[in-house]
């Protein structure tokens, strides 16, 4: 074995970068050796050439004295700690639709590669032949429900679920086990897929490898260019799934011949296949000298935060003083400007470790610091609406309701008072740095922002503009709730028909609505926007009891029971993590449906078949 270069990887399981080696053998095959041979400290950042370094959007981009070549799994997530940090990177391996977007766009040289059949570690435990005898599952689907993400996947899944109750259909979300996920696929006859950027993600990789028939939409751009359609996977669109569905579900032979020949097509894509790609394009030197200056120690900083926030099990009380005293230290050196952003990084900063311990006079200490250095923020550049949404956010998180509306007065005062030219100045396009940390939960909002990002890097007016509106939206909806919980119906009406006249394809606008009509009585108003709440997003089972007390109380009892027949369908057939029972009480109405667990579809699925 010839040793070809380090893979740097971030790790949930401990506070350091993971280190492998990829080697070549004899005969030019690929493999990593030694997954956590070694670790680095994030303070330390310390490899020797040539190294990979893993997803700089999710992780630390240290400063280093060359540039280097890295992996970018997710390019339309937190891509804006991508653009910050790209004059450091010589090399961007991503998945075919991204280079298609971002080749040309930024100074790195973009490589696309069937990316994500590094991330795969599924597997068959039998042959061929014996996993094709026991597959007893008709249709499944494994993934995150998330319809911030993952709304227009989420009603194609809803069409899946209701189909005829004769077909064993599995849709689950909290699944983390590759050994269970893996004989969950062997079991599988179909497995539904639908990727966000129609790129060849690691579902397809997934179910193939376990020799199932993948259901892909037609208009996949990457996958495509690999296997054939209706060949070694069926291409469906929204018109066609169902009966598409039906149609391979009923006949064996031609669902088998689709999954045997997609098991031998997608077998040609290894991770050898991909590392050899990499080492073509790095064997020859691409760690040209870098001259690191303030910006890019600025951005590398942004990066650690950036590290902390997505990787939990690093926040202790080491990395939090190494980011402080670092972000203490670029402030003193800074203009106003930029002195504003890190103290609004190392606010936000203390908010997510906040978030993630128990300890209550260690959370309150933690929540003191970050209002404290958002206000600083807000001192340094205080006509920045960026800050004083944060501001806002972070009162509202803490229920300090006295501030959060002040907070919200000066961010409304000024989005209105600043004329275009300068409304969100501070919010600069690339490659000049900004705080690009909004704080924000994983929502509609910060998913279509982070979309907006990669599409408009180079519009700052436009980019500006979208920032705007989904900030004021954001906005409105805590409003709507404070006003909600003070019992102003009317005052919370007419902040959350604000926030839908700005963003009106957001299934929890409809959701608030549809509970602010609940409270004024006005049940048959409130039961056509909870359907059309239901419509949008299904999977928000949380409001199913809201929606069904809406239709009752309005009197519209063939739709009410429709959707409780429809709901108790999904319900039987639909797992989340820890499960979950919806009580439905309204008059002399009562019904409860329980939503199943992980270990219910563990029992059900895996531990059922062992025991015959």
């Amino acid at each position: 074995m010839i040793f070809r270069f380090y893979n740097v990887q971030p790790s949930k399981d401990f506070p350091e970068f993971a280190v492998s080696l990829v080697c070549e053998d004899d005969q030019g095959n690929f493999s990593t050796i030694g997954r956590y041979s070694e670790k680095i400290l994030l303070s330390k950042f310390s490899v020797k050439e040539p190294f990979l370094l893993w997803n700089p959007e999710y992780s630390f981009s240290p400063g280093y004295l060359k540039r280097y070549p890295v992996i970018v799994g997710d390019w339309n997530l937190n891509f804006y700690i991508v653009l910050q940090n790209i004059n450091k990177f010589s090399v961007i391996f991503t998945d075919g639709v991204g280079s298609q977007n971002l080749s040309g766009r930024i100074p790195a040289k973009v490589v696309g590669v069937p990316l994500f059949v590094l991330y795969v570690d599924v597997f068959l435990k039998e042959n061929l032949s014996s996993v094709m005898k026991k597959k007893k599952i008709d249709i499944l689907f494994v993934g995150s429900l998330n319809p911030g993400i993952h709304q227009a996947r989420n009603r194609l899944l809803k069409k899946i679920l209701t189909i005829p109750e004769d077909y064993r259909v599995v849709v689950a979300s909290g699944l983390y086990n590759n050994d269970l996920y893996s004989d969950l696929l062997s079991k599988s006859k179909i497995v539904f897929n639908y990727s966000v950027r129609n790129e060849m993600n690691m579902r397809v990789f997934e179910a193939m490898k376990t020799a199932c028939c993948l259901f892909l939409e037609d208009n996949n751009i990457e996958t495509w260019w690999y296997i054939r359609k209706f060949e070694d996977a069926v291409a469906y669109n929204e018109a066609n799934l169902i009966d598409l569905v039906l149609r391979y579900i009923q006949n064996d032979n031609e669902r088998e011949r689709v999954a045997i020949s997609g098991y031998n097509s997608v077998g040609k894509i290894t991770k050898s296949y991909v590392y050899k790609k990499i080492w073509e394009e790095i064997k020859d030197g691409v760690f040209d000298t870098y001259n690191s200056n303030f910006i890019s120690e600025v951005s590398s900083f942004r990066s650690f935060v950036n590290h902390l926030f997505n990787f939990p099990i690093c926040i202790n009380d080491q990395n939090l003083d190494y980011a402080e005293n670092w972000g203490l230290s670029l402030a003193e050196k800074s203009d106003t400007f930029v002195r504003s952003s890190v103290l609004s990084d190392l606010s936000f900063m203390y908010t997510i470790s906040a978030s993630k311990i128990d300890d209550t006079n260690k959370k309150r200490y933690m929540l003191d610091k970050a209002i404290k250095y958002i206000n600083s923020a807000v001192a340094f550049s205080p006509r920045s609406l960026i800050y004083w949404y944060n501001l806002a956010f972070l009162n509202y998180s803490a229920k300090n309701i006295r501030e959060f509306q002040i907070a919200c007065s000066n961010f409304l005062k000024i989005a209105n008072t600043l004329s275009p030219g300068e409304s969100m100045k501070e919010i600069r396009g690339y490659p000049e740095p900004f705080s690009p940390i909004i704080f924000s939960h994983y929502t509609f909002f910060k998913s279509y922002i982070d979309l907006i990002w990669v599409q408009n890097f180079e519009k700052t007016d436009f980019l500006r503009n979208e920032i705007l509106r989904v900030l004021m939206t954001q906005l409105y909806v805590f409003l709507s709730n404070v006003s909600l919980d003070y019992g102003d119906l009317k005052e919370s009406e007419n902040f959350c028909n604000q926030a839908i006249s700005i963003f009106q394809g957001f299934s929890d606008l409809y959701y608030l609505l549809g509970k602010i009509k609940m409270a004024q009585g006005d049940f048959q108003s409130a039961s056509l926007i909870y359907t059309k709440a239901y419509e949008m997003d299904p999977f928000f089972v949380d409001k199913w009891p809201e929606v069904l007390s809406a239709l009752l109380l309005s009197g519209n009892k063939d739709k009410f029971e429709d959707l409780l027949k429809e709901m108790k369908l999904i319900s039987k057939r639909l797992y989340i993590f820890s499960g979950r029972t919806l009580s439905l009480s309204v008059g002399q109405f009562q019904e409860n449906i329980v939503i199943k667990s992980i270990r219910d579809l563990i029992n059900e699925y895996i531990l059922e078949n062992e025991n015959r």
